[in-house]
């Protein structure tokens, strides 16, 4: 009769613990992941101090190519899955590092809880998270240069919030760029009204998606301290366009031809004769 192995909870430990040398050696595994993710830039941050906000951690984030949900599950958690087998070299070109698929484990030599946050976790659309993203990047530049002692989400405070929906009601097009902005349409113009909303929006919803997930302490409610302010709002009116003669011919029609059918089902009778409708089309 064949025989099976069966696997110890201890050879976590032996895979993950004991095979890293040192704390640094941990740092670097979790480093190279960043590095056969096509990332340029990978910053480490290390908190050893007790009273730092939170306790004592470590903050590893690059701007390499992200995970889905569904790599995360079926692959990252997959213990000795290696996709560097299937494919040795990355987007850029670079030689993947390590074969084994245990060096993610090596965070469990620098503490008992991880952490992950990645682009393609979002659940709005490609677009939307696009321009999230690249606008982040641009208020990143922006703390850089005026508050280069923020160094993460986790050091905001109210007061902040409240300079930062004050910069962005002002915002230019090409602001705090990477690069000269030759290729942004609107140079040097303020930004349409509703296009500084949406941005004051986006630095809301980032966030309240921080603190909810408890990625970082709540110190200030975003959806209070990061409201768009009444003055903006005022300048988002109606946005008039010409309608085609076709277009409007449509319209026309189909005011004239409205019937019960077509109106929305709301449980009830509409509070109007289809014939008062007709004429407010």
């Amino acid at each position: 009769m064949p025989k099976h192995f069966s696997v110890d909870a201890r050879a976590m430990l032996t895979w993950g613990r004991e095979s890293i040398k040192d704390h640094t050696t941990a740092v670097l595994e979790l480093v190279k992941n960043s590095y056969d993710a096509a990332a340029t830039i990978v910053e480490v941050q290390i908190w050893t101090n007790l009273f730092a906000e939170g306790g004592p951690h470590i903050r590893i984030v690059d701007d390499g190519v992200g995970m889905s949900a569904t790599d995360v599950e079926n692959n990252w958690l997959r213990l000795g899955y290696s996709a560097k087998r299937e494919d040795r070299f990355t987007a850029r070109g670079r030689r993947r590092t390590g074969e084994k698929g245990v060096g993610r484990i090596s965070a469990d030599r620098l503490g008992c809880r991880l952490s992950l946050l990645w682009y393609g976790r979002a659940t709005y659309s490609l677009k939307n998270r696009n321009k999230s993203y690249y606008f982040l990047l641009n208020v990143g530049r922006w703390l850089g240069k005026v508050h280069p002692e923020i160094t993460s989400p986790a050091d905001w405070t109210r007061a902040l919030a409240a300079e930062a929906v004050s910069v962005v009601c002002q915002w230019h097009g090409g602001d705090w760029c990477s690069i000269d902005p030759a290729h942004v349409k609107s140079r040097g113009q303020i930004l349409a009204p509703n296009t500084r909303a949406g941005r004051i929006s986006i630095l809301r919803v980032f966030f309240r998606d921080l603190q909810e997930g408890e990625l970082i302490p709540r110190r200030f409610d975003p959806m209070r301290s990061m409201v768009t302010p009444k003055s903006l709002l005022a300048l988002i009116g109606p946005n008039p366009r010409a309608i085609a003669d076709d277009v409007w011919a449509k319209l026309i029609w189909a005011g004239l031809n409205l019937t019960v059918d077509d109106l929305p089902e709301k449980g009830r009778s509409p509070p109007y004769p289809v014939s008062i409708n007709r004429l407010s089309d």
